[in-house]
């Protein structure tokens, strides 16, 4: 086992859900920051555990073919990007190789349906929101692996109006009292620029998702897979924000009433304001503001109905897949951000599914680079009953 301090020569694999590069020294997994996969490295050992290992760089021998000088200036120091010193192409494949290797450890299966990892249409100016932090009339992210704040006048990933907004906040923050903070800057429906105060870890007021430009191709292969052979119950959408798929899923299948839960009651607002907005019966389309656990105890879900889930990265609860599996719902589809919860939840599903006795197969698993310069992913899986 290698000890804090000893240096040694290390070959990069591949990357780890979380950011860092992974190689193996002596049998030992060792996870080094800012490294990149086929780099050839002297590392300096910074933690021992019995089944793990981190380590810094000290000195690259042989850099990767896929490293590359980060195009932000703040990069080196920000932590708010892990991956921008590796080439987009490669990005994608690691996160594809990270979502199928999660899947078959916590299913435990040969094989993965994966379809393909569509790219974002912009690798960078694609986020509509983000939640930067202040000291005094500063604004930025904190390093990697500490608090201290690297201010920053521009970001890279995020869309022009939003970083636009910077003058207007330093001009506020310089006249309030509380001189160390949060505060979450984005863009409307409107793309129009707008900020506010972060005082406790709320909910968010900008979009659904961060990227809206590969939002719409995600919703329209919800919306394809929902077409893929006729409802003829109800279609439920779980965890349903304001309805980013919702109202898409209505509009395709106008002849299915539509359901929505959402604990958010600010979500759950803004869900029904559209709602009104375009007329709509709840005879059509419903929100219900409630937790998923117990909406789904006094809401009985059948084999004929159309499931969507979308959680946040915490994933769902074993209550709600088990729910879900006795249901016997015939198609169901599955949206994460974070491929550990998902496969966790899908362990959770396929075990409880198989002693409903209801035979569940996966039908198929797409990614959507939903986050480019970082190691997170958005996960779409399609379950099916065997006979549907």
């Amino acid at each position: 086992m290698p000890e804090i301090g000893q240096k040694i020569e290390l070959k990069i694999d591949s990357l780890s859900i979380g950011g860092d590069g992974v190689g193996r020294f002596e049998g030992q997994v060792i996870f080094v920051p800012e490294s990149a996969p086929q780099d050839l490295l002297e590392v300096e050992i910074t933690e021992s555990h019995k089944n793990f290992n981190r380590a810094r760089i000290h000195k690259i021998i042989s850099p990767s073919p896929f490293r590359r000088d980060p195009p932000c200036m703040y990069a080196k120091d920000c932590g708010g990007c892990s991956w921008q010193h590796i080439t987009e192409d490669e990005q994608l494949r690691q996160k594809e190789q990270l979502i199928v290797t999660t899947l078959k450890k916590f299913l435990k299966v040969d094989q993965i349906p994966f379809q393909e990892m569509i790219p974002s249409p912009h690798p960078f100016r694609y986020r509509n929101r983000i939640q930067p932090h202040y000291q005094n009339t500063q604004i930025g992210f904190y390093k990697k692996r500490s608090h201290d704040l690297v201010p920053i006048d521009d970001c890279l990933i995020t869309e022009e109006p939003v970083t636009k907004l910077w003058s207007e906040i330093q001009k506020k923050l310089s006249t309030v009292k509380r001189k160390v903070g949060q505060i979450e800057a984005s863009i409307d429906e409107n793309l129009k620029g707008s900020w506010r105060f972060i005082e406790k870890a709320d909910e968010s007021v900008g979009f659904s998702q961060v990227n809206r430009f590969l939002n719409t191709q995600l919703v329209e292969k919800v919306v394809q897979i929902s077409k893929t052979k006729p409802i003829t119950g109800k279609i439920i959408d779980l965890y349903a924000g304001s309805g980013n798929f919702t109202f898409p899923l209505s509009d395709a299948n106008k002849k299915n009433q539509v359901v929505g839960v959402e604990l958010s009651p600010t979500l759950a607002l803004k869900f029904r304001e559209k709602t009104l907005q375009r007329n709509l019966s709840p005879k059509f389309i419903e929100v219900y503001n409630s937790d998923v656990e117990k909406f789904l105890q006094r809401f009985e879900i059948n084999p004929a109905d159309f499931v969507l889930l979308d959680p946040p990265r915490i994933g769902t609860t074993p209550l709600v897949m088990r729910s879900l599996a006795q249901s016997g719902a015939a198609h169901i589809v599955y949206v994460s951000c974070h491929p550990t919860t998902l496969a966790r939840d899908l362990e959770i599903f396929m075990t409880e599914s198989k002693k409903s006795g209801h035979h569940y197969k996966i039908e198929q698993v797409l990614g959507f680079d939903l986050f480019p310069q970082t190691d997170h992913v958005e996960t779409l899986v399609e379950l099916r009953i065997d006979s549907f």
